[in-house]
């Protein structure tokens, strides 16, 4: 068999490509589909740390709004801070400070409500200061002190 020039170039070429076509699709096409792979497993971990970063986030947040909604039904709710704090474990807890005004009688039913909130919620500090002696409050013809008091809580 003689083949002229042309047609062993041609021969040539088409080995090359069909060599090529084959380690493509025994190399190459297999580490994209493995690439590929890892990438959406990727997306759906970090979809995953997402999601339970929003949930945590929630949490917190509705538990801000609560004590909120819950304590300005029977007291002034002056304001109310959430921040993070680590103690000597590392371990990450959250603390509510309050700042409330009204009767003593009103503050003492704090700590129900606290415990109807979220059972394990302690109180860390809790200071009373006595408003000006001109803000009386008459209820049932019995003057009453109104007082503000800042709480701490820890939460969790």
């Amino acid at each position: 068999m003689n083949f002229n020039k042309i047609t062993k170039k041609f021969i040539g070429v088409f080995i090359i490509i069909i060599i090529g076509i084959f380690i493509n699709k025994i190399v190459i096409r297999p580490v994209e589909v493995e690439i590929n792979n890892l990438e959406n497993k990727k997306v759906k971990t970090i979809t995953n740390e997402q999601k339970k970063e929003i949930k945590y986030k929630k949490e917190n947040d509705d538990l801000v709004l609560k004590i909120e909604n819950e304590f300005s039904k029977f007291i002034d709710v002056l304001y109310v801070n959430k921040f993070l704090e680590w103690d000597e474990n590392n371990n990450e807890f959250i603390n509510i400070e309050l700042k409330v005004s009204g009767s003593i009688e009103e503050l003492l039913k704090l700590n129900d409500e606290i415990k109807k909130i979220k059972g394990n919620n302690s109180i860390q500090n809790i200071q009373i200061n006595k408003k000006n002696t001109n803000n009386v409050e008459i209820k049932d013809e019995i003057k009453v002190d109104i007082i503000e008091c800042i709480m701490t809580l820890r939460v969790g």
